[in-house]
Formats: structure tokens, C-alpha cells, sequence
């Protein structure tokens, strides 16, 4: 988003921002909880969506909770109904990329300080919208390892058995294995299924509003 400087120009999209605007910041939060019980939630493509530029100090205090200190309504009432509901943990791309990487460690019994350089937590292969092999991406790295991948991704994750494929064959290369699951598009899976991934993350891509669908390319991919 930043880097394609749609944030600046006016042109980012969040479908997440779509829900945002339709229902308020307290039924918003209302609604995440009920999807999840943990949010790792970087806010600034919402932000950016509706529209709002706060300043470090104000962006730092909503990361915080600290709604005392900020002077835009918008920005405080979002925090405040944040913080009742606690279910979400906002912050930037650090908070879903470094920090999310951190617990990952954590979860496999390894320690920050014992981290590869080569641990790969996030990896689209040609199982979803990227052009490298699973087994290429196991050849280069010869390390702790892990694939993420999103469900469903048009024709080649469409349903469970193609999950059972994707991890078999994941794990036939010594890969860690996960998948980004899309809330309410994607199907369901079985207890041996889920049981037999190393995490599963929810994401939202897209949101039905009013009967209407919003996908992520008419969010606008950020």
C-alpha cells in the first residue's frame, strides 16, 4: 500500500473498511469478536481507507489504548472500542509481520534469540498465487520451515481434499504447514484436518453487506 503510494493518493481499500464505515466503531469490534478470539490487527489500510492520517503520537496511543490521548473523535472512538473489547491487538505491519513471526517461534518451543535467518513463515507458492514449487521453496531452505497458504484460492485449493493433498505433500518435504483461512468463504474442514496443521490463521478478505458481496479486488488488494 505504501510502497504503491495508494495510502497517500487516496486509493487504498480495505474490505474491512467497507464493514467499518457501514456499522461503527463498536459494532465493528462486536462483530470481530465474534469471529475470533484473538486479532492481530494492523490498522494503518484501515486507516488509510477511511481516510485518516494521525500522527505518531496519536497512532502510538491507539496501538495502546490510550484514548486520553487523542484529540481526534474518529481515531478515539475506534480506540475506545477497541479497548472493551480487547479481543483485538492493533498495530502496524511490524505487529503482523515481526511480532506475529515471534509467537510462531514461541509455539514451536524455539527462542527469539535461536531464530534462522532463513525460517520462512509466510511462502505463496504456485499452491496459491505465487510461481515457486513447494519443492523449491523446501531446497531453498535447509532449515526450520514453514508454508502458509490461503483457502480457498480459486481452482487449486478448492475445497478439503485439496488441503489433504497440499499437506501431504508439504510435509513429504519436511515443511511446517498452515493455512490462511478465509472467514466465512471458505469451507469447512474436518477435526483431522485442522488437527493436522502446525497453526491456522482467519483472515477476512471479503464482507457481505446488505446482500452485496465485496471482494478483495473490489476492496482493492493493500
Amino acid at each position: 500500500m505504501q510502497a504503491a503510494g495508494r495510502d497517500a493518493s487516496g486509493e487504498a481499500r480495505s474490505a474491512l473498511g467497507f464493514l467499518y464505515e457501514k456499522i461503527g466503531p463498536r459494532e465493528f469490534f462486536a462483530r470481530m469478536h465474534e469471529l475470533c478470539d484473538g486479532m492481530l490487527f494492523d490498522t494503518l489500510v484501515l486507516f488509510a481507507h477511511l481516510g485518516w492520517r494521525p500522527g505518531a503520537a496519536e497512532r502510538f496511543a491507539s496501538y495502546l489504548f490510550m484514548s486520553d490521548r487523542i484529540q481526534a473523535k474518529p481515531l478515539r472512538e475506534f480506540t475506545e472500542a477497541a479497548r472493551e473489547r480487547r479481543s483485538a491487538t492493533p498495530g502496524g505491519h511490524t505487529l503482523v509481520s515481526g511480532v506475529l513471526w515471534t509467537m510462531v517461534e514461541a509455539g514451536l518451543g524455539r527462542t527469539p534469540g535461536g531464530m534462522s535467518p532463513l525460517f520462512d513463515h509466510h511462502v505463496h507458492s504456485d499452491r496459491s498465487d505465487g510461481t515457486v514449487s513447494l519443492a523449491d521453496r523446501a531446497r531453498a531452505c535447509r532449515c526450520g520451515r514453514m508454508g502458509v497458504r490461503p483457502l480457498p484460492w480459486k481452482e487449486k485449493l478448492r475445497d478439503e481434499d485439496d488441503v489433504k493433498r497440499y499437506i501431504d505433500e508439504a510435509s513429504s518435504l519436511g515443511l511446517r504447514v498452515g493455512l490462511e483461512y478465509d472467514l466465512g468463504v471458505a469451507p469447512p474442514l474436518g477435526a483431522d484436518t485442522r488437527e493436522s496443521l502446525h497453526y491456522l490463521i482467519g483472515a477476512i478478505h471479503q464482507v457481505e453487506l446488505d446482500g452485496k458481496r465485496i471482494a478483495y479486488d473490489d476492496a482493492g488488494a493493500s
